[in-house]
């Protein structure tokens, strides 16, 4: 079958015509120049053969302008929502090492001026909140910083929004905090300063707990030494006013001391009756020893 390629009239004619044939293949590609495809949530900023903004296209499907070079695409843009994530490092107001993972959720709403006003207008967003979020936290002690993160991310973006959008055509949607993570040097010692604050409180109650026995216990001789005042007055060495005077003074040094966990009295002896026992033979013995003997 033949096509008519090897015709030599037919290469003939297309040798003579390669001129035409390549100035309609010229007009053709610079023709198309003027055409530009736009996907949904995408902008084109146009400027002239010189650089001057000459306006945006943002309608989804086909656009024209003039040709190149009459007019030519600065930059292509998402409108779309988009997020950027950064890592910030940062002390408390109490000195702790903080890892802050911040997410910043913006839109770009102003394609032009977006792409006029900085080499890096994400990068330099990016910053402001950074340092923004950063400020905050330094003026915060590490406990209240996760309680106060709602807060911090409000109050940074509100403080952002309307530089962003003037000097960038940046709309600030969102910004969000992750749990801030002490260093792990931090954390370990935090840790231990919890430990030893739970250990301490553990004390205590138990000191209370403990003072309040002794104090029950107290009041239990003074009954007791009550109900030995026949039998001390009879043996002549002590009087039960005496007794109970002594078990009075235990009883205000404990009252004093409760809440230090301070153990002042001797709880050693198994039953008030037998505490109350020994303290009367001890001041009898102190009683007789400091009675003059006969010559």
């Amino acid at each position: 079958m033949n096509y008519g390629y090897d015709d030599p009239s037919l290469l003939d004619k297309l040798a003579a015509n390669w001129q035409y044939i390549g100035a309609a293949t010229v007009g053709l590609l610079w023709a198309s120049s003027c055409l530009h495809g736009l996907n949904r949530n995408e902008a084109k900023v146009i400027t002239s053969m010189f650089g001057k903004p000459k306006g945006v296209l943002s309608s989804e499907g086909l656009n024209v302008t003039a040709p190149w070079p009459l007019t030519r695409v600065f930059q292509t843009v998402s409108t779309a929502k988009q997020p950027v994530k950064d890592e910030l490092y940062c002390k408390t107001s109490n000195n702790v090492t903080l890892n802050v993972p911040i997410t910043t959720e913006y839109r770009i709403v102003d394609p032009e001026k977006f792409a006029y006003a900085s080499l890096d207008p994400i990068g330099t967003m990016k910053d402001k909140v950074s340092r923004a979020v950063k400020s905050k936290i330094n003026d915060l002690e590490y406990s209240a910083v996760q309680a106060e993160i709602g807060q911090i991310t409000t109050a940074v973006k509100e403080s952002l929004d309307a530089e962003l959008l003037k000097e960038y055509g940046i709309e600030l949607i969102d910004i969000i905090v992750d749990e801030p993570v002490p260093d792990s040097k931090i954390e370990e010692a935090l840790n231990r300063r919890e430990a030893a604050k739970l250990s301490e409180d553990a004390g205590k109650r138990e000191g209370n707990a403990e003072a309040l026995r002794i104090i029950e216990l107290s009041k239990g001789v003074i009954e007791g030494a009550e109900k030995l005042n026949e039998s001390a007055v009879k043996a002549g060495f002590v009087s039960a006013a005496q007794v109970i005077e002594m078990a009075q003074k235990h009883i205000a040094i404990t009252d004093a001391n409760q809440g230090r966990g301070n153990v002042v009295i001797d709880v050693g002896h198994s039953s008030n009756a037998s505490f109350a026992a020994g303290m009367a033979t001890q001041m009898r013995k102190e009683a007789a020893a400091s009675t003059p003997k006969p010559s």
